[in-house]
C-alpha cells in the first residue's frame, strides 16, 4: 500500500480497494458495492469490466472508473501519459454506461428509454493526484455531458487524502 503522502506507488487495485472501503469520504455518501467485478457484455466489444459498480442510497447504479497517476521510471509524474489516460477515461465510462443501458433495453432504445435509463446511472471518474491539465481534460467533457443530462463527475483524489484514508 501507499507508505506516505510522498509515495505515489499505490497500485491500481489498491486504489480501487481504498475507494471501495471509503465511499463516504470519496463520494460524500454511502454506496453499496457489488461483491465482485461486474461483467457487462456488448456485441461489438465482448466483455467489459468497470473498475467499481454499486448502488447509491437512492438505488441508482454507480459506475466508477479509477485512474492512477502514471509515473516515469524516475518517479516523476508522466504528464503526457496522465493526459492520455484521463482523456480515455471519459470514453471508457460512457462505454460502460452504454453497455449497461443496452443490456437492460431488450432491443428497445427509444429516446424516452435512454432518458429514463440514464437517470438511473451515476458515473464517476476518480483520478489520483491529477495535474491541472489532466483535471481539465476530464472535467470539461463531464461538465458538457451534465448539461445534456448525463450524471457524470470527475473526482480528484490527492495523495494527502489517500494517506489520510490509509491512516498515515
Amino acid at each position: 500500500m501507499l507508505k506516505s503522502k510522498e509515495d505515489s506507488a499505490i497500485t491500481h487495485n489498491e486504489l480501487v480497494e481504498l475507494i471501495k472501503e471509503n465511499p463516504f469520504e470519496v463520494f460524500g455518501e454511502e454506496i453499496t458495492w457489488t461483491p465482485r467485478n461486474v461483467l457487462l457484455r456488448e456485441e461489438q466489444y465482448g466483455r467489459l469490466h468497470p473498475d467499481i459498480v454499486g448502488r447509491d442510497t437512492q438505488d441508482r447504479i454507480v459506475i466508477v472508473e479509477v485512474k492512477r497517476r502514471a509515473l516515469k521510471k524516475t518517479g516523476i509524474p508522466n504528464d503526457a501519459g496522465n493526459i492520455l489516460n484521463a482523456g480515455e477515461a471519459v470514453g471508457e465510462i460512457l462505454h460502460y454506461a452504454s453497455a449497461y443501458i443496452r443490456q437492460d433495453s431488450k432491443g428497445t432504445l427509444s429516446d424516452d428509454f435512454l432518458k429514463n435509463e440514464s437517470e438511473k446511472l451515476r458515473l464517476f471518474i476518480v483520478i489520483q493526484e491529477p495535474s491541472l491539465r489532466v483535471l481539465q481534460r476530464v472535467s470539461k467533457p463531464c461538465e458538457f455531458l451534465r448539461l445534456h443530462g448525463i450524471n457524470i463527475h470527475c473526482i480528484p483524489l490527492s495523495n494527502n487524502v489517500i494517506s489520510t484514508l490509509l491512516g498515515d
